[in-house]
This record gives structure tokens, C-alpha cells and sequence, in this order.
């Protein structure tokens, strides 16, 4: 389960740096179906928010 919950926050970190799509809509492409839950998974893996990821690109 690791290492799908790793592939999916690689595949949403490619999105908030390819695309303008909202938190909400990137979540539910990787498979989230709530915006809380993806925010935490990937807090734990990347270390920030999904959302300052995207400003420090």
C-alpha cells in the first residue's frame, strides 16, 4: 500500500505542477475521494501541503 500511496502523490505532484486544476479535482484523479485525506498523505510523504508544493515550483 506504500508504494501505491507514493505513486499516487508522485502523479499529483505532476499535476499541481503541469496543470491549474483545483486541490479537489487533483485528489480525486489519484484516487481520493476526500480532499482532507490526500492532504494528509501527502503532507507525510513530501512534507508540505499540496498547495505549497505547487507554489514552490
Amino acid at each position: 500500500m506504500e508504494h501505491v500511496t507514493y505513486m499516487r502523490i508522485r502523479q499529483a505532484q505532476t499535476l499541481l505542477e503541469t496543470t491549474g486544476n483545483m486541490l479537489e479535482h487533483i485528489a480525486a484523479s489519484v484516487g481520493y475521494h476526500s480532499n482532507d485525506v490526500f492532504t494528509r498523505a501527502f503532507v507525510r510523504c513530501v512534507g508540505v501541503t499540496p498547495s505549497h508544493d505547487r507554489e514552490r515550483r
